[in-house]
């Protein structure tokens, strides 16, 4: 492993500590403990006619998790194009797992990753803070020209050759989700009217994009701490819901060069992706 590597994974290992900290144990209001031990899940992601989009993979744990599989189905006639899987927004592809493959066919998703395959292991794991986190998007696009409807993604185990089933790797050995929450792409028209103005990723409305927008975000994520004016603001990494994966973006593009966030970006501007998220206040140019 080369240097640059190295440095990253320390990078990712001590924002970790810090992520944890500020949600556990820095202020915020406490996390209501999951009714579940493992669990899987996925929103329903309404989008355009014509756009593209980022369907977030998550889960949530109680023993740090050393892997992962995933096995997801959809329906191979839908009306939706160039569908892949990636890590890329996640802690998972920060953390760079010694092993990674998914493969995607025409209705079935499957893969996985592992964070250390061969020694001297490290300890590279996923913690559990309490909460559901990003394993990975599932991306495509559609037409501009697609009717409305709802495309669903389901948890499905036993798909692929060989057959995987969804799982979570703790202490060497496989642990079986006990709750699923399927997902899909909501196909639909947007609501007509003007857009706001705003810069991505700048929560607190302050025209930047630095470290008091990722505290701003898990304030009202997760504490007591006041809605921004514009919650589309708040979707750092593009998606169409505003969540903790968002906060993680921005701490990524600040600390560990991560990708830098879509427009309107880091000019003010309206949503050139609209969803369902809405911007009572924005920026006046």
């Amino acid at each position: 492993m080369g240097a640059t590597s190295s440095h990253r994974r320390r990078t990712i290992g001590a924002l970790t500590v810090l992520f944890t900290a500020l949600i556990c144990g820095g202020g915020f209001a406490s996390v209501d403990a999951q009714s579940t031990s493992y669990l899987l899940q996925m929103p329903t992601l309404p989008i355009a006619p014509g756009d593209s989009f980022a369907l977030a993979v998550e889960g949530d744990w109680v023993q740090s998790v050393a892997g992962f599989q995933l096995s997801i189905s959809y329906d191979p006639l839908a009306p939706i194009q160039n569908v892949d899987i990636t890590v890329v927004n996640s802690l998972v592809g920060a953390l760079e797992p010694e092993f990674i493959q998914f493969n995607v066919t025409p209705g079935v998703i499957v893969g996985g990753a592992l964070f250390e395959l061969i020694p001297p292991f490290q300890g590279i794991v996923l913690p559990s803070v309490g909460f559901p986190l990003l394993l990975a998007e599932i991306t495509g696009d559609t037409a501009p020209d697609v009717e409305e409807q709802l495309v669903p993604f389901s948890f499905v185990d036993g798909l692929g050759s060989p057959p995987i089933n969804n799982s979570f790797v703790v202490n060497f050995e496989s642990i079986v989700p006990d709750s699923f929450t399927d997902g899909a792409v909501d196909i639909r028209h947007p609501p007509g009217g003007p857009l706001a103005n705003f810069v991505r990723g700048d929560v607190n409305s302050d025209t930047f994009v630095d470290l008091g927008d990722a505290i701003y975000h898990l304030s009202y994520t997760f504490g007591n701490g006041a809605l921004p004016v514009c919650l589309d603001a708040g979707d750092a990494n593009d998606d169409g819901h505003s969540d903790v994966s968002d906060a993680i973006f921005i701490l990524y593009f600040i600390f560990i060069e991560g990708p830098a966030m879509n427009p309107p970006f880091p000019n003010p501007g309206p949503d050139p992706t609209p969803d369902s998220i809405g911007c009572e206040q924005g920026i006046e140019l």
